[in-house]
């Protein structure tokens, strides 16, 4: 994350008896109605400063070419419509003085301005009230991150009331101009900041956000606001600086998972053609930018089946008052789609099913920007999220022919026949068959267990005893993957036992002596 960097840090104890303000904006130039920057302002982060200003800390007094309007004091007291740059201690006269002898960092070799103003009434914008002006800063730093932006700029100074119990306190008015144009973008008083009469430090500040994209360097200009007295027109100045606003892209962190759904048809234990693959997609927002209109396009879709659709489940907010959709996302939120995808029979055969989704969101000024979803995140980059399957395997019901039950003897067919794995005849190598228990043989119609049967798993064979009643009997099996003994299917054999054949053949015994 950027962080607000000045020439000297604005943090820390020397700066800990200052109070801060932020005037809010006001409009007044026709360029600045319709500007649009990347981020709210509230988004924005301050860069490192393109103007700053603390009068250095050589001894004695100096002048500065930015004060306008007034005369430079190269020693004494310093009198009305009179200036100085210099050391508390250089500043003759007890009225120029700050608590403490510092300037505005705490340190008494440290230098600001001193100054003593006309007291006349704030004129309007005329040159009478301008003591301070710097032009053309330019306010696009150097070395901005890939696809920053300047969305506003922040003007501020320390000010110190060195009149200590004067009646008359400070007043300045704060004014960002166009650099190009002079045109005045902004204006804020000092004060809100409560500057006193009291030789302390305290500064003001004049935030300016949106600004247009057309906006590329400012004028700065300090006017005394004070009005009309002779009382607390001395003044200490220090630490002008002006710092852009930045506008950071939103930055998402976009991860995809998938679950199987095992009990929308056939076996719950088991998954079958027509059960599901549900898809969770998470956006977080991770950076302080809010992303807009973010939508979600598969990319990578394996399936042979319907791709499924995304849809919002949570976290979703319209945040562009109503411009957009839903699926806006503020710093720090998580947005949730979700979809469900029906598995067919040739995603079995494929063995699995990869998909990747690409996130496309924007900023406030439309500005596009995606990410593609990862679903591995033990492994570098955005990885598709791969859905194993198990081979689809279907153990189908047989009808062999009738044995005769007074012989007895074997299936014509193995339990196998028909039985197949991954659309391949199933074979004793690619399969197992699990020994039947005794309940696994019964009578098709009573559904009671009977004897008589036997199957052997080593080759699949059914064997009817010799002197099993004729009727119709049923032996449930189950074949399992070599490779992976929790795929499994069920089948049923019915075999069918006759009863032994009875010849009536007629005869013709010896005669006998009636």
């Amino acid at each position: 994350m950027l962080k607000a960097l000045l020439k000297r840090s604005l943090s820390g104890g020397r700066w800990s008896r200052l109070a801060a303000f932020a005037a809010t904006m006001l409009l007044i130039a026709t360029s600045q109605a319709h500007a649009q920057a990347a981020c709210s302002p509230s988004e924005m982060v301050a860069y490192s400063s393109v103007y700053y200003e603390d009068f250095g800390s050589i001894d004695g007094r100096s002048t500065d070419s930015n004060v306008l309007n007034h005369s430079f004091s190269s020693n004494g007291s310093i009198f009305d419509d009179f200036y100085a740059v210099g050391r508390s201690s250089n500043l003759a006269g007890a009225w120029m003085r700050t608590a403490g002898d510092v300037d505005a960092d705490g340190l008494t070799t440290g230098r600001y301005l001193a100054i003593n103003m006309r007291g006349k009434n704030e004129p309007t914008r005329s040159w009478e009230g301008e003591f301070y002006r710097q032009n053309g800063i330019s306010i696009v730093p150097s070395g901005l991150p890939a696809g920053a932006t300047v969305g506003g700029f922040r003007f501020s100074t320390a000010l110190s009331g060195t009149s200590v119990g004067a009646p008359d306190v400070p007043n300045f008015t704060l004014i960002v101009e166009d650099g190009s144009t002079n045109t005045e973008l902004d204006r804020a008083t000092s004060s809100a900041v409560g500057v006193v009469n009291d030789g302390l430090w305290r500064t003001a500040t004049l935030t300016v956000a949106p600004v247009s994209s057309s906006v590329t360097s400012a004028n700065i200009v300090l006017y005394n606001s004070q009005p009309e007295g002779d009382d607390g027109n001395d003044v200490g100045v220090d630490n002008i600086a002006l710092l852009p606003l930045v506008c950071v892209p939103p930055a998402l962190d976009f991860t995809k998972s998938a679950v199987l759904i095992n009990n929308i048809v056939g076996d719950a234990n088991k998954t079958d053609v027509g059960d599901a693959i549900r898809y969770t997609f998470s956006i977080t927002n991770n950076s302080t930018t809010t992303a807009y209109n973010v939508s979600l396009t598969e990319t990578t879709f394996t399936g042979t089946g319907t791709a499924p659709a995304p849809f919002v489940v949570s976290g979703g907010a319209d945040l562009d008052g109503g411009a957009g959709t839903n699926t806006d996302i503020a710093p720090g939120q998580t947005l949730v789609f979700q979809a469900d995808y029906t598995i067919t029979q040739d995603d079995f055969y494929a063995e699995k099913v990869d998909n990747q989704a690409r996130a496309d969101f924007e900023d406030l000024t439309g500005t596009t920007f995606s990410i593609l979803s990862d679903g591995n995140a033990g492994v570098s980059g955005q990885q598709a999220t791969s859905v194993p399957l198990p081979k689809l395997i279907v153990a189908a019901n047989d009808t062999p022919a009738a044995v005769n039950g007074a012989s007895g003897g074997d299936s014509s067919v193995t339990v196998l026949q028909g039985d197949t794995l991954n659309g391949v005849a199933a074979t004793l190598a690619s399969v197992a068959i699990t020994a039947p228990v005794a309940g696994d043989y019964t009578d098709a119609v009573s559904g009671d267990p009977v004897t008589g049967l036997s199957l052997n798993p080593a080759d699949g064979v059914v064997t009817v005893a010799a002197g099993t009643p004729a009727g119709t009997y049923e032996v449930a099996y189950e074949i399992c993957e070599q490779l992976n003994a929790l795929n499994c299917s069920e089948a049923v054999m019915t075999v069918v036992v006759d009863a032994a054949p009875i010849a009536s053949v007629d005869d013709t015994p010896a005669a006998v002596n009636g």
